[in-house]
């Protein structure tokens, strides 16, 4: 990079010696530069010569949008971003959706555990085009290697720049309705607050008790299925799926779950451009939910067929790590001590997670 840029400038006429520590610090270094003046030199020059363009075309001074919008990998061409990638992203940290925590509620499990000791990392850095470079090149290669590797995997057709395009992966909390039928009833699972599951688990207490995953789901299965035992259902024949978003409301006080229910209006409004669309999605959902509940009220769950094999297991996991939940238990500890925050109801919870 730094001899192919001396030439540039050799060839170009410009007197101006590329600093050394320009090119080690950052690979591709007129996709990063903003505001150098060896970059208002070179835009300068070219605008004046537009016939010597091609003088540019070189992998080591530019990123490619080909290869990007591919998924291709992209050379490192630096030592120091090499280190990063490396040492500092560790294999799998790609795949993590968060920092695992210093002292965590249980165990590490899946994709944490093997990373569970793994912490941010400083890099400092005299230019201002090296954060720019590391931002851009270590987040495209993280992608890269999720989505990237995914459509290669399924052998679908995904583009980087798809401005123009449906995302992909699609949205996995998706309402969406096929022929007159809601079809994504199970997001109810996320984005319902169920006050019984969020009470059922004290993280801390668990935390000084020294329990395991493995206990404290236990212990929450055993909570669960005492109290759903006053709903009797068969005990052959399919199983039916709707206990999995049904059960944790009739777990909760009729009144809490009927005052969550008839703020569908309020659930439903969406604030982007697809707002319509979502809208119809949502509501079909929630009308849907709202009759199901009233006519297993009525029924006292006889309208239900047998109970999923792994129903405790879901509703344990809920009650551990539904967003909705864990954000409602947090909300309503900090409540208890007395600390001062806005107040919410249960259906603006569930928006942080629909919208």
């Amino acid at each position: 990079s730094y001899i192919q840029i001396q030439k540039l400038f050799d060839a170009i006429g410009l007197k101006y010696r590329v600093p050394v520590d320009y090119v080690k610090s950052t690979p591709y270094i007129m996709s990063f530069m903003r505001d150098y003046k060896l970059k208002r030199l070179v835009e300068n020059h070219f605008s004046n010569h537009p016939n010597e363009i091609r003088k540019l075309n070189k992998d080591s001074f530019w990123l490619r949008r080909n290869k990007i919008d591919g998924y291709e990998k992209i050379p490192n061409n630096n030592a120091k971003l090499d280190y990063i990638l490396n040492t500092v992203v560790q294999k799998g940290m790609e795949l993590l959706l968060w920092i695992p925590p210093s002292k965590p509620y249980y165990e590490m499990q899946g994709v944490f555990r093997d990373l569970s000791l793994l912490s941010k990392t400083l890099v400092f850095s005299s230019w201002e085009m090296v954060p720019r470079m590391i931002a851009s090149l270590v987040s495209y290669e993280s992608e890269r290697r999720t989505v990237g590797k995914l459509a290669k995997d399924f052998k679908e057709e995904a583009h980087y720049f798809c401005s123009n395009e449906k995302r992909y992966p699609s949205a996995r909390l998706n309402f969406s309705v096929r022929n007159g039928v809601p079809s994504g009833m199970t997001l109810f699972c996320l984005i319902y607050p169920s006050r019984f599951l969020a009470h059922i688990f004290d993280p801390i207490a668990c935390l000084n008790a020294s329990l395991g995953i493995n206990d404290i789901q236990k212990k929450l299965k055993q909570c669960i299925y005492s109290s759903l035992e006053k709903y009797p259902v068969p005990e052959f024949g399919n199983a039916d799926k709707r206990w999995y978003y049904v059960a944790p409301m009739l777990l909760d006080h009729e009144q809490y779950v009927r005052k969550w229910l008839s703020s569908k209006k309020e659930l439903a409004d969406y604030d982007d451009d697809e707002k319509t669309r979502k809208q119809k999605g949502f509501v079909s959902h929630m009308d849907a939910l709202i009759a199901l509940y009233e006519e297993t009220m009525q029924k006292h769950a006889s309208n239900l067929g047998k109970r999923p094999d792994d129903l405790l297991d879901v509703l344990a996991d809920m009650a551990i790590a539904s967003p909705s939940i864990c954000v409602l238990r947090t909300y309503e500890k900090c409540l208890h001590k007395g600390e001062s925050m806005p107040v919410f109801l249960p259906s603006q919870l569930s928006r942080l997670f629909i919208n």
